[in-house]
């Protein structure tokens, strides 16, 4: 029969037992209910097998032809990349580079850092640079948005169905592969797997009793490398370098000025136009607010409930629930053991599908080009939203959980 094993739950920082797990089967915290640790049945080839796939799925889908419109004879067709590369020209810096960086190459950058480090987990042999590539997987994935993406361009779709002839091209199918295998690979890699491998914990383990918190036995948790470890001076995960949290007052500080610098940028996002039809040489700016309401207009209620969820209610709410987690924690009052965490968590699932809009704009700008009979353009809303969309998911980031998890562990010990 084999022991059990402790493991810290990385949200709340709770220290539990977890036997041995089968194939597939995964074990939640039993404070917050996060997956702590999952059973075997994974091997390292497959995640080699599917990174390399990935990469070579994405080289196919910036090699082809994307998409392509027809309207009266007028005809364009654009490649993935132009859907950055075309805002870049029209001097939109900040908003190509975050849609070229997204989509495009921090996803590959992590592909091929897992394909990197699986192959020195198959080889059990560790690779020149693997400790650094290691250190910067995990900050790469919550920016990786390929699926996000991909219902944007469904909903740019939607929305010019009714005004011209739209084809799919074949490396639009290799881009929605490409997602499906990203979303594989992010599901069965960590990167932890490669420190626990090849950098034993040895001397820098601590042990740590069941049924309380690390912090509460004076220990942390490293999130890059799984080390649980003696916190007393260090500044750093002894094992991967990677720097321990902020104190808290520095912490709540960063997220109120990030979310106070999100809620200003919140105005001009709504009430400015975010993008502009130009149609026979008239210029019909469009608000989000006033997307939506077309969308009704025309009938597409599915569609324009996403864009009324992702654009508009979700940073709105996301702003609104970190402000609140930070009024709690800055006025002392308890935290509750789940809801809070619960709270959290949800702030960081849900702020990334606010870009959906941005790509809607970044996809119509690059295809429908058809001189002063159809085009489109990014309005001056673009830039200001895509910052809030930015700067929230830095504050959820700024706002560590173990800030609650340990405001809940002083107030239930007092």
């Amino acid at each position: 029969m084999s022991t059990a094993e402790s493991h810290v739950c990385p949200v709340c920082d709770w220290v539990c037992e977890v036997p041995h797990l089968a194939a597939w089967q995964r074990a939640r915290c039993p404070r917050c209910a996060h997956r702590i640790t999952r059973g075997g049945g994974r091997t390292h080839a497959g995640t080699v097998a599917l990174s390399l796939a990935g990469l070579i799925l994405l080289g196919l889908s910036v090699s082809f032809d994307f998409l392509s419109f027809d309207v009266q004879g007028r005809g364009h067709t654009i490649a993935l990349l132009d859907a950055g590369t075309v805002l870049l020209d029209q001097a939109f810096l900040f908003l190509g580079l975050l849609v070229l960086a997204t989509t495009v190459f921090l996803p590959g950058l992590y592909l091929a850092g897992a394909l990197y480090l699986s192959l020195a987990l198959a080889r059990d042999r560790p690779l020149p640079g693997s400790m650094t590539v290691s250190r910067w997987l995990s900050p790469i994935e919550p920016w990786m948005m390929s699926d996000v993406f991909i219902v944007g361009i469904l909903v740019s779709l939607i929305k010019i169905v009714t005004m011209a002839n739209v084809v799919l091209e074949p490396a639009f199918y290799t881009f929605c592969a490409y997602s499906v295998v990203m979303l594989a690979v992010t599901g069965r890699f960590h990167p932890a797997d490669y420190w626990q491998r090849f950098v034993p914990a040895g001397r820098w383990a601590a042990r740590l009793r069941p049924g309380a918190s690390a912090a509460a036995q004076d220990c942390a948790f490293c999130r890059a490398c799984g080390l649980t470890f003696a916190a007393a001076n260090r500044h750093a995960c002894p094992r991967c370098r990677h720097r321990l949290p902020a104190p808290a007052h520095l912490r709540l500080q960063r997220t109120w000025a990030l979310l106070l610098a999100a809620a200003v940028l919140l105005l001009p996002a709504n009430f400015l136009p975010i993008m502009a039809t130009v149609s026979l040489g008239y210029t019909t700016p469009a608000t989000i607010i006033g997307g939506v309401v077309h969308m009704v207009e025309t009938g597409s209620w599915p569609i324009a409930v996403i864009i009324f969820v992702a654009s508009i209610v979700v940073p709105m709410a996301k702003i609104g629930m970190l402000g609140w987690l930070c009024l709690k924690l800055q006025t002392g009052r308890p935290a509750a053991r789940l809801g809070d965490l619960r709270v959290y968590r949800l702030t960081e699932i849900i702020g990334r599908w606010s870009m959906i809009d941005i790509f809607v704009v970044a996809v119509l700008t690059a295809l429908i080009q058809a001189g002063q009979y159809m085009a489109v353009a990014p309005g001056p809303a673009a830039a200001s939203f895509a910052a809030v969309v930015l700067l929230t998911m830095l504050a959820a980031q700024s706002l560590d959980p173990l800030l609650i998890a340990e405001r809940h562990e002083n107030h239930t010990a007092t």
